[in-house]
């Protein structure tokens, strides 16, 4: 193990931390990880950047899935030739 890479064990203790605040109410996880991580900044910093990648939302949100399934049906569409006349091919 090199000096830049991480210790398994803070490794662990980040996920176990990690783990039981995704299993508590948004509300209560400050609290909770002031409390379980104590004077380890790092540590609590580490979780709360985990946290907050599960917060952000999805490069395919709603108006981006409902863009990705009409593509799909439509390229199914042309694919089975389902589609009618004026549906363009997705596949010049």
């Amino acid at each position: 193990m090199t000096a830049a890479s991480p210790d398994p064990a803070r490794w662990a203790r980040a996920d176990a931390l990690f783990a039981a605040a995704l299993d508590l109410p948004e509300h209560e996880r400050a609290a909770f990880l002031a409390r379980e991580a104590g004077a380890d900044a790092a540590l609590r910093a580490r979780v709360e950047r985990l946290l907050d990648a599960v917060r952000a939302p999805s490069p395919l949100d709603e108006r981006s899935q409902g863009a990705v399934r009409d593509a799909l049906l439509r390229e199914a569409a042309v694919t089975w030739d389902l589609a009618p006349a004026d549906t363009p091919d997705p596949w010049p």
